[in-house]
């Protein structure tokens, strides 16, 4: 919701409240964090949320918030990758298979997302975020 919702909300906050995003970085840091920590512990959403924050404190290109958001995830994945071996509980085939996976999926969506007007790609991943989300309520409710 927070998703989509962002570009108006951004746009009521500019033209109500003088809002400039960029000068709360704090703020904006501060959000960041708190999605950082409930995305160490479940992650499922994190990144549409984190899009949602980049949109609402100046990130208008869909395409500049997306390679952010994917810069610190990975720095996020990357750190419970070492905390995970360090307990010694990965089952690295299976994981190594995930991780090509995803990187070539990433790879391949740059291309095509790059190529698409950016309301498509706001309104995929919206979609997308829905169809995840009712799969999550569905299996885990």
């Amino acid at each position: 919701m927070a998703f989509a919702l962002a570009p108006t909300i951004k746009r009521w906050l500019e033209h109500r409240h003088n809002f400039d995003g960029k000068r709360w970085i704090w703020l904006s840091l501060l959000l960041e964090f708190i999605v950082y920590v409930y995305g160490g512990y479940f992650g499922l959403g994190m990144g549409v949320v984190l899009l949602a924050l980049y949109a609402m404190f100046g990130h208008d290109d869909i395409h500049e918030a997306n390679s952010i958001r994917n810069a610190t995830i990975t720095l996020i994945t990357l750190i419970a990758i070492a905390l995970f071996a360090h307990a010694g509980v990965i089952r690295w085939l299976p994981s190594l298979i995930m991780m090509l996976g995803a990187f070539l999926g990433g790879y391949l969506m740059i291309k095509v997302a790059r190529s698409v007007r950016q309301i498509w790609v706001r309104w995929g991943i919206l979609a997308w975020s829905v169809t995840l989300t009712g799969i999550a309520f569905w299996r885990y409710a």
